[in-house]
């Protein structure tokens, strides 16, 4: 396959090759190399599954108990305790990880105490699904710069997650193989979606078609595929091959799903039939922007929780009544190691979700307001996209939570982000 952007899977991430001494790739059969030579002795598929599991989901610790009880449900809690911790030896010892530093690598791949157990992001480790999962975590229009990033990801996808592995006398990690398997699988579809559009979107109709090709291979009756190979086979004269195209998946919905074509892609059926597909393509060309816009903002997740005692709307003072009420701002721990020197600013900016809020209009009365206003022209709170913001005083901090003053959103209100106030940015002279 032609692929621009892409390189070696095995040397890509954000440390260099000469950094990255264990690499673990899952997005296919399982394979680790250590300082580059492959490491085929694990004792048993225990430890490929604790090592795999804790590589994946590295975010936060798991106590012994949690791991213990899902590797080994049927067993007695000593028993499934002691076998992990020789389990948790057998993988040191096939990593060559110590746990305090050494010379030659400060951090360890492993994090444990008798408590908990964690994977270190911060080690000299590179996991295929950190990189994968990449390109979902960013905010971009179509762009060449975003499809080599989406070309570098799909380079990494060698197959479905942990092909071919299974551990059948854990019904808990089973479950969790199979939502992995469907989780990257799904993603992996999404992404050659988005680089068949970006490709039709520069009239590179021939690489457009590779990834179409591609989403069908995976997911024969994947309309949306169909949808653009179609479109890219008529755009490059081939009609018949297009018209064709859309017999075989309107055969094959009827064959596995008893469906048939949806409306959308008889439409584009029928504009290859009548020779208006350009016109089609042009009208739609906008919606698509807008459309590949949203998808990539939608991985905005709440990073905290607001704490007030405003327990209902009715109960929140107006904007021109400043709140005088105490609350506090929760972080998930994760982004806790964020929070330090936030104590030497006296206010912050809090951007939220008006998470019971639903639908808006264009025209709305505000409150102590006698007549309709345009909406943007207020702070009312059901908006388009519903992200609140306030400046609250910052009366202290213990840890992951902040203690604050005038806070005017309701109690459970989930947090997107904090920012410190400042005057000579957020409040300029010629204000009105």
């Amino acid at each position: 396959m032609y692929n621009s952007f892409a390189v070696d899977r095995m040397t890509w991430g954000a440390e260099s090759a000469a950094m990255v001494t264990l690499r673990l790739c899952v997005l296919g059969p399982f394979q680790v190399l250590l300082n580059d030579q492959p490491v085929t002795h694990f004792e048993s598929n225990k430890v490929r599954a604790l090592l795999t599991y804790l590589a994946v989901e590295p975010d936060r610790p798991y106590s012994r108990e949690y791991l213990a009880n899902l590797l080994w449900p049927d067993n007695t809690r000593t028993s499934a305790l002691g076998n992990l911790r020789y389990t948790i030896s057998s993988l040191r010892k096939n990593l060559k990880d110590r746990q305090s530093p050494s010379r030659s690598r400060k951090t360890p791949y492993l994090s444990a105490n008798r408590e908990f157990l964690q994977f270190n992001k911060t080690s000299s480790a590179s996991v295929d699904v950190w990189e994968f999962s990449e390109p979902s975590g960013r905010i971009a229009l179509p762009g060449s710069s975003y499809a080599g990033c989406l070309e570098r990801a799909i380079s990494l996808y060698r197959g479905e997650f942990l092909e071919g592995f299974s551990l059948p006398d854990s019904a808990v990690f089973e479950e969790w193989l199979l939502l992995k398997r469907e989780q990257y699988r799904r993603q992996m579809l999404k992404f050659l979606h988005q680089l068949a559009d970006y490709y039709m979107s520069i009239g590179d109709h021939e690489h457009a078609q590779i990834y179409a090709w591609k989403q069908i291979e995976m997911e024969p009756w994947l309309e949306e595929g169909y949808q653009q190979l179609m479109r890219t086979l008529a755009l490059e004269g081939h009609r018949s091959a297009a018209l064709a195209q859309f017999n075989n998946c309107r055969r094959l919905l009827k064959e596995e799903l008893g469906i048939e074509p949806s409306h959308e892609t008889v439409q584009i059926y029928e504009s290859i039939r009548n020779d208006t597909i350009t016109d089609n393509l042009q009208n739609a060309s906008q919606d698509k922007i807008i459309l590949s816009w949203s998808e990539r903002i939608s991985p905005l997740k709440p990073i905290g929780v607001i704490h007030s005692p405003y327990l209902d709307g009715g109960q929140i003072p107006n904007q021109a009544v400043p709140s005088t009420a105490s609350g506090q701002v929760e972080f998930f721990p994760e982004y806790a190691p964020g929070l330090q020197d936030v104590e030497g600013f006296s206010h912050l900016i809090l951007l939220y979700v008006f998470h019971r809020s639903s639908g808006f209009d264009l025209r709305v009365k505000p409150f102590l307001d006698d007549r309709p206003r345009s909406l943007f022209a207020t702070r009312y709170p059901a908006r388009p996209n519903q992200i609140g913001m306030s400046v609250v005083r910052l009366e202290s901090r213990q840890g992951n939570i902040l203690q604050i003053s005038g806070v005017d959103v309701l109690d459970g209100t989930p947090l997107l982000d904090i920012k410190p106030y400042l005057p000579d940015f957020d409040a300029p002279g010629d204000v009105r």
